[in-house]
């Protein structure tokens, strides 16, 4: 390594017969570069241009980064998924059914002004739902059941509103 010699930004001030200011500080450090001289930790050359670093620890950190951004962001949407209902009209009757589907929803709900009977059968098993006028009523049944509308012609079949949500209604 070189003498490093930094020049003195200010007027040098000669003392009583001395040297300047300046030439006292650049001897100064002259000395303590000299000193430390064996001591020196080689450290990897930085280019002019600092995009061109290229550590492979780093590299690393940075893709570790792009990970954890996206799946903050999947979180994110999770949490926007989980405050909004989806609201979506279906039409059934007795031989046209409808196939429960949440929408990525925990629970399912429907509506109807007037007084509409749900019937299912999963196999062996089955059952009614009564949903009772101009209320929400649960209709939480397992992923494809599907779900008929008793006594309601095929020629005109009934709307029935559906809600899926995160959150109980009742």
């Amino acid at each position: 390594m070189h003498n490093r010699k930094y020049p003195f930004p200010f007027p040098a001030r000669a003392g009583k017969g001395g040297p300047d200011v300046a030439t006292q500080l650049s001897e100064q450090v002259s000395d303590v570069g000299s000193k430390h001289r064996e001591e020196e930790v080689h450290l990897h050359p930085v280019p002019e241009h600092t995009h061109a670093i290229h550590i492979p620890a780093i590299d690393a950190l940075v893709v570790e980064l792009g990970v954890v951004a996206e799946r903050l962001k999947l979180m994110l949407d999770e949490m926007y998924k989980s405050r909004m209902f989806v609201d979506f009209s279906v039409q059934i009757s007795t031989n046209i059914f409808w196939e429960v589907d949440y929408h990525d929803r925990k629970f399912l709900y429907a509506f109807d002004e007037n007084t509409v009977t749900l019937t299912w059968n999963t196999g062996a098993a089955g059952g009614t739902i009564t949903i009772s006028p101009a209320t929400w009523t649960s209709i939480s049944l397992p992923r494809g059941t599907k779900l008929f509308a008793s006594g309601v012609p095929d020629a005109s079949p009934h709307n029935l509103k559906v809600r899926a949500c995160d959150e109980r209604m009742i």
